[in-house]
């Protein structure tokens, strides 16, 4: 076959399809489920910690309003315009992966399958509708020479297996793939010599021929099982999985969930090259072998104890008894067709947390099942910190509670009022929840509790905090503006003491930031700290660098690199492996003669290779972060208001806040001349960084509201909500987990936000 023919994000492009309403079908009914599923499938392909496939090579026609015709001319001039760009660049595409999302049927007088879109009416869907036959034309046509990867999550999916065999003359294969055999032999390594197709079709089918798909108000029962393999990864020794192996490890999945839900197929049309099916293609999130307690008599799981890669939290497969209303949509019986209709709903995050759900909306036949649900533990050894992580992202990829569907029903679930105000943003880590207050304490709270919420201890510094906690190592660290550093046992529940402290030369700003066994933090003496985070009595600096000017900024590490501003105006570029008198490798002057002491602390952030900086006089810069010498910006952009916020990325955005009432969202892909995709202003100036998580964005403005936003938004955004805390500044940065935000306002008062159930 030639020289072998690798996969990667950067050569793959990806069609996401299907609906979620049908204005000229009534019968059908909405469906929000639908929306949330495809907007899961979007962030997966986009997220950078996940497939991290470049935006450009997503074509998203999801809810798409065109006809069948039209739909089908935008998939040819994609693959036309996409494959004749990459090859320009000497990037040519290898893999198409095609994702339809929605209802389908056969149209009764000649048995065609065909795939309903937002267009598709009731009394002629196989006009209407997209062909499934017309699809396999196009797709073969013009992606001839690609590996074609087709997910249908749809009642009955297995019927469009005819459609592409005769397109390509390939014989069937075994409708069902055994959960076990599957993967006894771990497919080979790419990296070791074994050639794999360069083109062929292969089709993953949520359900049979004759079977419908299962599903809640929530989603199906398919995808859910499917990004959960998809985030959780086999341990083993293998970078990517193959579809085969991937459908193997979902059936298994269901099998162990006891769930009623048909099992996937796997079918290859087309194999003249041999079997796309086992081609090695989606990451793997667990590179190494780990031992698994037994799961309802399963002598050893497939599934890895604990993630190992950053990013992912520790998670176990451990069924609990939790009872789901799923459903099953039969056809409705008209004389033209046999419709069937599916769902999906996928996870975003990596494991699966089902609740008791209310019941399913109306023109939904369906039957209620028990069935066993997966409840993700958290990770108490990852390092929590202002930011999220050591990188300042601002995005929590383990949240799955909240999402953009439920987060306009939050409410107060209780407050605490503290001695003083507070800019310090709260982290939520080991059960527990940090926060800082002007009254010069730190608070800590049983991150469990529900109502009537007070601390379980609370420690007096010597004057008021504006640092943010950092969780890591079985330690709390916090600065204070009595100038010291602290450090709390975060096994402590009551009565705790620092375990030690160091005093700077002036009042403490920065938040602490942990990453590869070292403490960061700037004081407004000018000097960045860094301290051995193994230390636990008499700790002293490994190095300090002196700046000139207060460091209140906070650190940001990321890339082997450790990035920190000064109040001179400065950015300071660091080599993270320095333990011993380390200088810069480079600055750039952000603000041109400094802020002289003017107050404004925003953090750097890293992500996507790059480094995202804001300055007081309102303008944004990125970096790249690869550059190691006399580094300029790649571009910036002048927001028109100060900026004392950190940037916040995630699913492949960058979000900032202005002092102009406005939270601007930029393509983190960009390089040059890089401009907004939207921009939204609210009531008041915004001052706390964004927070991002499951697909929803969370800012605080100094209306007194705090705003979400849909993730998955590019153009035209408007919020989902604004929840109501009270009139005044917002400078804390809302922390989102375990379905809980923690904010506060411009009062005394530390709110607990969340779902009333």
């Amino acid at each position: 076959m030639g020289e072998e023919v690798l996969t990667t994000p950067q050569t793959t492009l990806v069609i996401l399809l299907g609906a979620s309403k049908w204005p000229r079908w009534p019968d059908l009914g909405d469906s929000d489920a639908f929306a949330n599923s495809a907007n899961k499938v979007r962030m997966y392909f986009l997220d950078s910690r996940k497939f991290h496939l470049p935006r450009e090579n997503l074509l998203d026609l999801f809810d798409s309003d065109a006809s069948a015709d039209s739909i089908d001319e935008a998939i040819s001039n994609f693959l036309a315009v996409r494959t004749t760009a990459m090859a320009a660049a000497h990037r040519a595409a290898t893999d198409l992966v095609i994702y339809y999302i929605g209802h389908a049927g056969l149209v009764e007088e000649n048995s065609e399958y065909y795939l309903a879109i937002g267009c598709t009416r009731g009394n002629h869907p196989g006009v209407s509708g997209l062909r499934i036959d017309a699809l396999a034309r196009t797709v073969t046509k013009s992606a001839r020479d690609l590996r074609r990867l087709i997910i249908l999550d749809c009642c009955y999916a297995a019927n469009a297996f005819n459609a592409f065999q005769a397109q390509t003359g390939g014989a069937e294969e075994a409708a069902l793939v055994q959960a076990w055999d599957g993967f006894k032999d771990p497919y080979p390594n790419p990296h070791a010599g074994t050639q794999y197709p360069r083109k062929g079709t292969v089709l993953l089918c949520s359900s049979s021929r004759t079977k419908p798909s299962l599903f809640g108000p929530q989603g199906t029962e398919f995808t859910e099982a499917l990004l959960y393999i998809l985030h959780t990864g086999l341990a083993s020794e293998q970078q990517k999985l193959s579809l085969r192996l991937i459908t193997s490890l979902v059936r298994e999945y269901l099998d162990l969930a006891e769930s009623k839900a048909p099992r996937p197929e796997v079918h290859s049309p087309d194999q003249s090259e041999g079997d796309v099916a086992a081609v090695p293609f989606f990451p793997n999130f667990s590179f190494q072998k780990m031992q698994m307690r037994p799961v309802r008599g399963v002598e050893q799981s497939r599934w890895p104890k604990e993630e190992k890669r950053p990013g992912v939290r520790a998670q176990h497969y451990t069924p609990s008894v939790a009872p789901l209303p799923v459903a099953s949509r039969q056809p409705p019986r008209r004389p033209y067709i046999l419709v069937v209709l599916l769902c999906l709903v996928l996870l975003s995050g990596g494991v699966a947390t089902w609740l008791a759900l209310p019941k399913t909306e109306k023109n939904v036949a369906h039957k209620s099942v028990v069935r066993k649900s997966v409840v993700r533990k958290s990770a108490d050894s990852r390092s929590i910190q202002f930011g999220f992580d050591a990188a300042r992202t601002h995005w929590n990829p383990d949240e799955h509670l909240l999402n953009a569907t439920n987060v306009t029903h939050i409410r107060q679930l209780w407050s605490f009022t503290m001695g003083g105000s507070t800019v310090s943003s709260p982290i939520v880590a080991g059960g527990m929840v940090y926060i800082g207050a002007f009254d010069g304490k730190l608070y800590a709270f049983d991150a469990s509790c529900r109502s009537n919420c007070q601390p379980l201890w609370s420690f007096a510094t010597g004057n008021g905090i504006d640092s943010s906690p950092a969780v890591a190592g079985g330690m709390v660290y916090i600065g204070s503006g009595d100038g010291s550093l602290y450090t709390f046992d975060a096994s402590c529940r009551r009565q705790c003491q620092s375990l030690w402290s160091y005093q700077t030369g002036s009042s403490i700003e920065s938040s602490p930031t942990v990453a590869n066994g070292i403490v960061y933090i700037g004081s407004s003496d000018g000097k960045l700290y860094a301290f051995d985070a193994s230390c636990r009595s008499n700790c002293q600096p490994l190095w300090s660098f002196n700046t000139g000017n207060s460091v209140n900024s906070s650190p940001a590490v990321g890339g082997g690199m450790v990035y920190i501003f000064s109040q001179n105006g400065n950015l300071y570029a660091f080599d993270a492996s320095c333990r011993l008198r380390c200088q810069p490798l480079w600055s750039f002057p952000v603000v041109a003669g400094g802020i002289n002491g003017g107050g404004f602390d925003s953090s750097p952030t890293v992500a996507h290779g790059m480094v995202y900086m804001a300055a007081f006089d309102g303008t944004v810069y990125a970096f790249d972060a690869i550059c190691r010498h006399e580094c300029q910006p790649l571009w910036s952009f002048q927001t028109g208001g100060a900026i004392d916020n950190s940037p916040a990325v995630a699913y492949g955005m960058v979000y900032i806040g202005s002092f102009n009432n406005t939270l601007y969202a930029f393509d983190a892909s960009c390089r040059s001349n890089c401009q907004p995709l939207w921009s939204f202003t609210v009531g008041g100036p915004i001052v706390a960084s964004p927070t991002v998580a499951n697909g929803v964005v969370y800012v605080n403005s100094s209306d007194g509201h705090l705003y979400t936003f849909n993730a998955a938004c590019h153009q035209s955004c408007h919020p989902l909500g604004a929840f109501p805390l009270i009139e005044g500044s917002a400078d804390s940065t809302p922390a989102v987990e375990n379905g809980m935000i923690y904010t506060t306002s411009g009062d005394l008062n530390f709110y607990a936000l969340g779902l009333a159930t």
